[in-house]
């Protein structure tokens, strides 16, 4: 299978990670008290990949809107 990949410097990494996974809201502590057992890593290449397939929907749902045409709408 082809690959998408993303290569950051490692004194960047830890950096980079932080900083997403502040931004999409990664929960230290889950709702029912417990420690998240998924890594910062973890969420942030789940992210990631929700992100991808977010913008490939979005670009396709354009092309498919550009694509359709109306020329009249009567009601009556």
């Amino acid at each position: 299978m082809p690959t998408i990949s993303l290569t950051i410097s490692a004194q960047d990494l830890t950096r980079a990670v932080d900083a997403l996974s502040v931004r999409w809201g990664y929960p230290i502590v889950l709702e029912n008290g417990d420690p998240n057992p998924q890594t910062k890593g973890e969420f942030v290449r789940q992210k990631i990949g929700q992100w991808v397939k977010s913008e490939v929907r979005a670009h396709e749902l354009g092309t498919a809107q550009a694509a359709v045409t109306v020329s009249e709408v009567v009601i009556s």
